[in-house]
């Protein structure tokens, strides 16, 4: 769900969206456009029993949302492509190379149990973030809100794991 409320009384819903796809991945605003990655990660899921339960497809939506109204919510547009399931990891970050193209970033294997991880370093064990991340791309031409269109994309992971330093 969407919620619209003041800043000064977030309490105070003045409207609600209810989104039907997946969980969101991920959010941006662009003009009066509200554009939302909206992601089922099936590889999250526990299977139990004799199988029959199968999860879903990975599937990822845009799903573009009108704000020139508010607090009225309108859906402008989406699409959806199927997917690799996107890892443990399944938030995705808003990137604008064009004007009317919007890539999003992520997926990959970032997790950790607590806030540090203890790792074998220098001849002991050391506390340590680990440094994984997405190497997932999807571009979107975003040029007709209404009809918006899965471009391409780029997988940079291997057997789902990606890695760049990230400092601690």
């Amino acid at each position: 769900v969407v919620r619209i409320a003041p800043a000064d009384q977030p309490d105070a819903i003045l409207s609600t969206f209810k989104l039907t796809n997946a969980p969101i991945a991920g959010v941006t605003i662009r003009g009066d456009r509200l554009y939302l990655a909206q992601a089922i990660n099936s590889n999250g899921l526990i299977i139990l029993g004799d199988g029959t339960n199968a999860p879903p497809p990975s599937t990822l939506w845009l799903t573009v949302v009108d704000l020139s109204n508010l607090p009225d919510l309108k859906l402008v547009g989406e699409t959806a492509v199927a997917t690799k399931p996107l890892g443990w990891n399944g938030e995705l970050e808003p990137v604008w190379p064009k004007p009317d193209v919007l890539v999003w970033v992520g997926g990959g294997s970032d997790y950790w149990y607590g806030p540090l991880d203890f790792g074998f370093v220098g001849g002991g064990y050391w506390p340590y973030r680990p440094s994984t991340g997405g190497g997932r791309l999807f571009a979107f031409d975003v040029s007709s809100a209404v009809a918006p269109k899965f471009l391409s994309e780029v997988d940079l992971t291997a057997n789902g794991w990606w890695s760049f330093s990230k400092p601690f």
